[in-house]
């Protein structure tokens, strides 16, 4: 019973191990090996945000929970420091001489600080419907933008140690059950093993039974962390799988991981920063911009294209979103980000939506890692197993 606790423990603590590690493949193919997970990063990713994330929430729903209004105020300190600068620097470069008098520039250096006020305000006065019809028109178009499903599925895929991290944190009291059930069952199964050596003596006695120790008590231990989905009566007990059993506390952890790594401001803000979508999201604030300028220059804008010439003014309006643009992308806007984060409350949502998930749907959050070339862990167990017995045998021939 000793050495089947032994070989029960060890096969089981293999099983876990060679699940998530290495993460890179370690071995010249095919004698080598690599962690069943990080082995298949790309399917797993996949797997893990089908059955979790795409099926919980959805970037329309998240999206919604924002309030241009209330991120403006937010971020207002922010903006008004940016719109100043934004403006002196554009003035500064603008080099047109308008009626041939002066250059823009040098007029700007010389402007009474009271009437640059005023330019300051009336651009103020129209920021707030710039970012209102700005976050509503991105949110009408966040599917053309951004894809959450893909961009989450393309980080894990990546990045194969966060991907085991998401299982390894969320299923973990799982994992070290899997572990210490190799000695509860093997202890057991150890029993009745030691009768049939005393009454069959024999040397292939052992191995077989290691074999069939280390095979059983992996895959018992795989079962009993997912099944029963629902509580089953045996006798005296009520049996629920362990994952299950903890669905609520599971799905708590799986919030925290998302919010943190994936699904935050800022992580939506560089994978939109850094795709293709960046130069819509560019012409998206363009058009609102060049709108309230046309909006702000009324029956003035005859005079003013007269003056600078209509591909001066073309350009001004151009360089005027690029400035914003450029500002907004190479530094990121940490307040807008604090609101955005609480606005989203991704952590507690996902808590519990997936706190919420019928039984079904929840094991599937584990099914792709337990099932996932099981066999081959339990096949690793069943021959480590009948080594053992094999030494087991040996020893007892030196003895």
């Amino acid at each position: 019973p000793a050495i089947s606790a032994i070989v029960g423990i060890v096969t089981n603590w293999l099983a876990v191990k060679m699940t998530f590690y290495p993460v890179n493949y370690i071995g010249i193919w095919p004698f080598g090996w690599q962690g069943i997970v990080p082995a298949n990063a790309k399917k797993m990713a996949t797997i893990a945000v089908d059955t979790c994330l795409r099926k919980v929430i959805s970037l329309d729903e998240l999206i919604d929970r924002i309030d241009p209004d209330v991120m403006l105020i937010a971020a207002k300190t922010r903006i008004d420091h940016m719109l100043e600068d934004i403006i002196d620097e554009l003035m500064r470069e603008q080099t047109h001489a308008v009626l041939g008098v002066a250059s823009l520039a040098k007029t700007w250096e010389v402007m009474p600080r009271p009437i640059k006020e005023k330019i300051y305000q009336e651009i103020r006065n129209d920021l707030p419907d710039i970012v209102r019809d700005f976050v509503n028109d991105m949110k009408n178009n966040i599917d053309e933008l951004i894809d959450l499903n893909q961009v989450t599925i393309e980080k894990l895929t990546q990045e194969k140690a966060l991907l085991n991290d998401v299982f390894l944190l969320s299923a973990q009291k799982e994992f070290t059950f899997l572990i210490r059930s190799g000695l509860y069952f093997g202890f057991p199964l150890g029993i009745p093993i030691m009768f049939v050596w005393y009454a069959l003596p024999v040397w292939w006695l052992l191995p077989i039974c290691g074999l069939i120790v280390g095979g059983i008590t992996n895959k018992l231990a795989l079962y009993l962390v997912r099944k029963p989905l629902y509580p089953k009566k045996i006798g005296p007990f009520t049996i629920l799988g362990l994952f299950i059993k903890r669905q609520k506390e599971v799905a708590r952890t799986y919030g925290e991981v998302y919010a943190k790594n994936f699904v935050n401001s800022d992580a939506l803000f560089q994978a939109l920063m850094h795709s293709e979508s960046s130069d819509k999201l560019f012409n998206m604030l363009q058009r609102h911009i060049n709108k309230h300028i046309e909006e702000t220059e009324g029956y003035l804008k005859p005079l003013i294209i007269l003056s600078m010439g209509s591909k001066e003014h073309a350009e001004m309006k151009h360089a005027i979103c690029d400035k914003v643009f450029t500002n907004i992308t190479t530094e990121s806007p940490k307040e807008i980000f604090a609101y955005t984060d609480k606005a989203l409350d991704i952590e507690n949502v996902l808590a519990e939506k997936i706190g919420a998930m019928a039984a079904e749907d929840f094991d599937g959050i584990l099914r792709p890692v337990i099932e996932q070339d099981e066999w081959k862990l339990v096949a690793v167990g069943a021959a480590l197993g009948a080594l053992a017995g094999y030494l087991q045998w040996l020893t007892i021939g030196v003895y």
